[in-house]
């Protein structure tokens, strides 16, 4: 009689153990899996996603930015400046500064939410933990400025490239204080010194970065722009779904700084065709790839065709 009673609990600890180990699992909290991406949450300030190939790096101290983007251990996307959304905004009163900029390095973002999903679950998450899952949502919601702003990024099942939709909402003040936005800005490395942008009815333009003179230069309306490096035998493929109207002579423009080739879209945003309460969006596919000098622009106009439907 002991002996079954004995049995029967250590039968009941295995049944256990595997309840919890099957719930770990099932809240994404697990890396020992075939899924595509994981999410690691360390420290207090960053948070990191990657696959096989590609690792992406947001920063809290950053209102929940893109810090890197590393394509097969290779940097695509650096920390020398800010990356994401930018506002330039007449500053509040009781802030006490003239500084115009508001949002990501910048500060001055009031970040009201950040949320991870996974597989369509939202998650809890803290320092230490580690989800994952095949398909990884990034929602954020803030004000900038007289803007509020939601960028989503999403990383799909196919595991190398990253979809950013940034989404923006017209406040009370916002004739008063606004005068430009910069919808996407990435701080491209140095190394990717080849760039090759594909313009509205199949034009093309070609030029060079890297010159770390500050110049700034494309300053086009584009459907697509490709960076390369010969060096580290890499690429980036940044893209809209369409050829969407820049301001004025700056359009999307490549400033040439020391550290890195910042790539800019800015917007024809007019104040007086906006009302409070009004939205509107962009949306860009960044999908690094690996390639010789001889073919990387073949590779990334093989890349490009992205078009998004909104949900």
């Amino acid at each position: 009689m002991k002996k079954t009673r004995i049995w029967r609990h250590i039968a009941y600890m295995w049944f256990l153990l595997l309840f919890w180990v099957s719930f770990e699992s099932g809240c994404g909290k697990s890396s020992d899996s075939n899924e595509v991406w994981s999410v690691h949450i360390v420290g207090v300030d960053s948070l990191v996603v990657e696959s096989r190939n590609l690792l992406v790096d947001f920063s809290k101290s950053q209102a929940w930015t893109i810090r890197n983007i590393k394509y097969m251990g290779k940097e695509i996307v650096g920390e020398h400046g800010a990356n994401g959304t930018v506002v330039s905004a007449e500053p509040k009163k009781e802030l006490n500064t003239t500084d115009r900029w508001h949002g990501t390095g910048h500060g001055k973002e009031d970040v009201s939410s950040f949320t991870v999903v996974i597989d369509n679950i939202p998650q809890e998450f803290h320092a230490g933990m580690t989800f994952s899952g095949n398909e990884i949502k990034l929602r954020k919601e803030s004000i900038m400025g007289s803007l509020g702003h939601t960028a989503e990024i999403t990383f799909p099942k196919t595991g190398d490239y990253i979809i950013e939709k940034h989404s923006y909402l017209v406040l009370d003040d916002f004739k008063e204080r606004f005068y430009f936005v910069y919808a996407f800005m990435h701080c491209n490395a140095n190394v990717l010194n080849q760039w090759l942008a594909l313009l509205e009815g199949g034009k093309e333009l070609e030029g060079k970065a890297g010159k770390q003179d500050n110049s700034f230069s494309l300053q086009q309306d584009i459907k697509a722009i490709i960076f390369y490096g010969e060096e580290p035998g890499k690429g980036v493929v940044y893209e809209y779904p369409e050829v969407y109207k820049g301001a004025g002579t700056f359009k999307n423009s490549i400033w040439d700084r020391e550290h890195d080739n910042k790539l800019y879209f800015r917007p024809d945003i007019t104040v007086n065709d906006f009302n409070p309460g009004d939205r509107f969006e962009f949306v860009m596919k960044v999908t690094p790839f690996p390639a010789q000098p001889n073919d990387w622009k073949e590779k990334g106009r093989s890349l490009t065709g992205f078009e998004f439907i909104l949900p």
